[in-house]
């Protein structure tokens, strides 16, 4: 009885609900009008009219037309409550022209392909990673495509080439030299020169600080000299003597070129150079046996470029290290370390200089009469202290150059280093004979 009941049940809720069939699918381009015979039809329902029109004609058939680019679906009522779902898609273009524009595209870009999938655009293929971005815009304003591109190899950057001088200066020499490194001036200069007194073999002139005027207009002014004589050299331009002066304070010994490196980078990736080595610092560990660990000094030095045209960019990372002796902790010295990290804008070949590493030494030096000068209160009229403070700058000029392979620069550089690896050779052959 009771299973006659639920039977009884279902037949009558199947009798009540309409038949729905499952959507069906199609695609139509803005301005496109296409008709489908569907039997008679009692009702339509547009999800969305903004995206598509509906008309029943006469013949009892359904005109469908596309009016702006989306998705709408369609709702057909037909005799008997039977009901029918269409899903319809509008495009901009039709598939088959938006195809044959893609294709055109295509040709613009080595290795990109494209091809029809149903009613999408497919692009794919690998192309040059610079590329890849540029198709990504424009599959984004491509309806129905679909944008599978891979990169491939790698994009072809600038070279970069940084010539680098790290300098260790007294500041003494600095403050000598009146080389102030924050304000760097390089302006026009004009210079006079002509004999005092001459004769065709001698010229006098005297170089004595006191005898000469504080100020080149004053010079100009109490010269008694013919300007306009061919005895008078005379001279204009912009001058800097960085680089000459630092040479000149190493030549005699008040400076010291730590290191002169150049590094090679492509614009964007970094460039790393390393001199100096590791000292061991035993540790205790947790079980009480001694382990050893490793600190680096030296000097370290990285160096990021990006290039913009003439401009580059550069991330500099510098540091200069040495072991101090004089400072120990259970026979581990400690380390002297200067550091510096900075970003530089400079145009191609312009020289930068990063300063401002120092470091000092304070010496204290007592000299007495023996015995007068241990007094108490009066030793100090027998004795005298000197205090003195050793102070040094590291200096670190950068020049970023940007080079090509076949250029003239990089070209003598390739000669020379052949050269000297030929001489070496040479070389290590001779000694190899003699030892035989």
């Amino acid at each position: 009885m009771r299973t006659s009941i639920v039977l009884a049940l279902l037949i009558a809720s199947l009798w009540a609900s309409p038949a729905v069939a499952g959507p069906s699918y199609m695609d139509l381009y803005a301005g496109e009008a296409r008709t489908f015979s569907m039997g008679t039809i009692t009702r339509v329902a547009v999800g969305n009219p903004g995206v598509l029109n509906y008309k029943v004609l006469d013949d009892g058939s359904l005109l469908l037309i596309g009016v702006a680019e989306g998705v709408s679906n369609v709702s057909v009522w037909k005799r008997g409550g039977r009901k029918d779902i269409l899903e319809v898609t509008v495009s901009s273009l039709p598939v088959d022209r938006q195809l044959s524009v893609s294709r055109k595209l295509a040709h613009l870009f080595q290795g990109l392909e494209v091809e029809q999938v149903g009613r999408y655009v497919v692009f794919k293929g690998r192309v040059e990673p610079q590329f890849i971005d540029i198709i990504k815009e424009i599959t984004d304003e491509m309806p129905n495509s679909i944008n599978i591109v891979r990169g491939d190899g790698f994009e072809v950057s600038e070279m970069v080439r940084m010539d680098v001088k790290i300098v260790e200066i007294g500041r003494q020499d600095l403050q000598r030299l009146g080389i102030r490194w924050d304000d760097q001036i390089g302006g026009p200069a004009y210079g006079v020169h002509s004999a005092a007194t001459t004769n065709p073999i001698f010229g006098v002139y005297s170089n004595a600080e006191n005898e000469l005027p504080s100020q080149i207009s004053e010079a100009l002014e109490n010269a008694n000299y013919n300007f306009d004589s061919y005895d008078t050299l005379q001279y204009f331009g912009i001058t800097t003597g960085i680089g000459s002066t630092i040479e000149a304070l190493a030549e005699v010994g008040d400076a010291r070129i730590l290191s002169a490196p150049q590094l090679v980078a492509r614009s964007g990736e970094e460039a790393e150079f390393r001199s100096g080595g590791d000292y061991p610092i035993p540790v205790i560990n947790q079980d009480g046996f001694i382990d050893v660990t490793f600190r680096e000094y030296g000097i370290i030095l990285n160096i990021l470029p990006v290039v913009s045209g003439d401009d580059i960019k550069a991330s500099v990372e510098a540091e200069v290290s040495n072991i101090d002796l004089s400072t120990q902790v259970n026979g581990v010295p400690g380390v002297l370390v200067r550091r510096a990290l900075t970003t530089i804008n400079v145009k191609d070949q312009d020289t930068i200089v990063i300063s401002g590493l120092v470091s000092g030494n304070l010496a204290k030096q007592t000299q007495k009469v023996p015995f007068l000068g241990d007094i108490p209160i009066l030793g100090k009229l027998f004795s005298s202290t000197e205090d003195r403070i050793d102070e040094s700058e590291v200096l670190i000029m950068v020049t970023p150059r940007i080079v090509d392979a076949q250029e003239e620069s990089n070209q003598e550089l390739v000669k020379r280093v052949r050269g000297e690896v030929e001489s070496i050779r040479k070389d290590m052959e001779i000694d190899s004979l003699l030892m035989e």
